[in-house]
């Protein structure tokens, strides 16, 4: 599995659960096993490369490591809006079975 259809799965479960009228989502936060095999800087880079012209282009990503998830899994866990003029923002969260997946050990 490459880098790009994980950024289409980041892509796919952040959009999914978004209404037409959110504000500019400014991170984008998910979860990958302790010994995923990319590492955070190469997911980060295909996600900056991807986004463009998208309804998160203007997100950052920020990845968690966790001993708990499989080493082979991602999950997007949370969308962070920007802050409104009254400090106030939304979190939208993905359905579980749209957030996670699982890379087999052998596209790596």
């Amino acid at each position: 599995m490459d880098l790009e259809h994980i950024y289409k799965h980041i892509y796919n479960a952040s959009v999914s659960c978004l209404p037409d009228d959110c504000y500019p989502i400014a991170y984008i936060n998910i979860c990958v096993g302790k010994h995923f095999p990319y590492t955070d800087e190469q997911i980060d880079e295909a996600f900056r490369k991807f986004r463009w012209d998208s309804a998160i282009s203007s997100a950052d990503l920020n990845i968690i490591r966790s001993e708990s998830m499989d080493d082979f899994s991602l999950e997007v866990t949370s969308l962070n809006e920007f802050l409104d003029d009254s400090g106030e923002g939304k979190t939208y969260f993905p359905k579980k079975d749209v957030a996670t997946m699982t890379i087999k050990k052998s596209e790596k």
